[in-house]
C-alpha cells in the first residue's frame, strides 16, 4: 500500500502546476469518453478538492495553498479563474475554506466572519443559495453544496443558524430524492459522501445508521469515485470494505494515477467536469483515511 499512495502524489506533484491544476470536460461519465484535450476554462475548484483531499505526503500542498490565498475575495471564492464566467459561490467558496482551515492557514475569526456571507445568503424560505447575491444569474438550490455549506459551518459552531438548510439536505436524504442526483452533482454517492463528513461532529452521529442503511442497500460501483466515496463512508461506520479496496488499486494506472471521473457537471448540460489528479486525490484519501 505504501507504494500505491507514494506513487499517487508523485502524480498529483507532477499534474501541479505552481498550485493549479487542468479541469476536463467530457460528454459523459465512461471513462473511455474522455478526451485529454478538451481542457475547461481554468478553475480553482480543482485545486481546493485536491488540497481538501491531501495528506502532508503531498509535497505540493504548499504551493496550492499559495495559489488558493491569491484568489480569495474577502472569504468568497468563484470557480474559474476568469471572475466574469460565473459569480462567487458557496460551494467552491466552502471546499476552499475549509481545505485551508484544515491545513491551519486560515484563523478561526477570520473563518467565523466568512461564515456569517453564507448565513446571510439564502432565499425566501433560508435555505442557502449557490451563487452570492447579488448575481445576474438566476440562482439555484443544490443540497450537495448546501452539505459542503454545513460542514464549514459546523467547524465554527454555527451550522445551527442554518436550520431551514439542514432540514432541506435531511429531507433529499430521508426521502431518497438524492438518488436523482443534485444539479450540479449527478452521483448520489457524492451526497452520502459529503454527508457522511459531518459526522465529524456530534450532532450530525445520529443519522450514522439512515446513512449506512442506505449504502448497504447500493451495489458495489463501478467508477473510481464512486468507489473512494464509497470507502470512505464504509470506514467511518465500520463497514467491511475490502473489496472496493481491491478494486479502486486495480484503477491506478502505472505513472501512479487514476483514470478521469467526472466530480460535477454544468447544471442540466451533460458536460461532466474532472480529471485524473481530483480522482487520484479521492482515491489516495480513500486509501489513506
Amino acid at each position: 500500500m505504501n507504494d500505491i499512495i507514494r506513487n499517487g502524489y508523485s502524480f498529483i506533484e507532477k499534474e501541479c502546476q505552481k498550485g493549479f491544476f487542468n479541469c476536463y470536460l467530457s460528454s459523459s461519465r465512461k471513462l473511455d469518453d474522455f478526451n485529454d484535450y478538451n481542457k475547461s476554462e481554468k478553475e480553482i475548484g480543482s485545486s481546493a478538492l485536491i488540497l481538501m483531499n491531501s495528506s502532508g505526503k503531498n509535497k505540493k500542498n504548499g504551493e496550492i495553498i499559495s495559489y488558493l490565498a491569491k484568489k480569495s475575495k474577502r472569504g468568497k471564492f468563484h470557480f474559474y479563474e476568469d471572475g466574469s464566467l460565473l459569480p462567487d459561490d458557496t460551494d467552491t467558496s466552502a471546499w476552499t475554506l475549509t481545505a485551508l482551515f484544515l491545513k491551519r492557514k486560515l484563523s478561526t475569526n477570520f473563518l467565523i466572519k466568512a461564515a456569517k456571507n453564507f448565513i446571510d445568503n439564502v432565499d425566501q424560505n433560508g435555505l442557502i443559495l449557490v451563487y452570492f447575491e447579488p448575481c445576474a444569474r438566476e440562482n439555484r438550490l443544490d443540497h450537495v453544496a448546501m452539505t459542503n455549506v454545513l460542514y464549514l459551518l459546523s467547524l465554527v459552531g454555527m451550522d445551527k443558524q442554518a436550520k431551514p438548510s439542514l432540514n432541506y439536505v435531511l429531507a433529499k436524504l430521508e426521502t431518497r430524492e438524492y438518488l436523482n442526483g443534485s444539479r450540479y452533482y449527478y452521483s448520489p454517492l457524492t451526497f452520502l459522501y459529503f454527508f457522511s463528513r459531518l459526522f465529524d461532529f456530534k450532532d450530525f452521529q445520529q443519522f450514522q445508521e439512515i446513512i449506512k442503511n442506505q449504502l448497504t442497500e447500493r451495489p458495489s460501483p463501478e467508477y473510481p469515485l464512486d468507489l473512494s466515496y464509497r470507502i470512505m463512508i464504509s470506514k467511518k461506520l465500520g463497514i467491511n470494505c475490502e473489496n472496493e479496496i481491491n478494486l479502486l488499486t486495480k484503477f491506478q494506472a502505472d505513472d501512479g494515477g487514476w483514470p478521469f471521473d467526472g466530480i460535477y457537471r454544468f447544471g442540466k448540460k451533460e458536460q461532466y467536469f474532472g480529471s485524473r489528479a481530483i480522482t487520484t486525490s479521492f482515491a489516495l484519501k480513500a486509501l489513506e483515511t
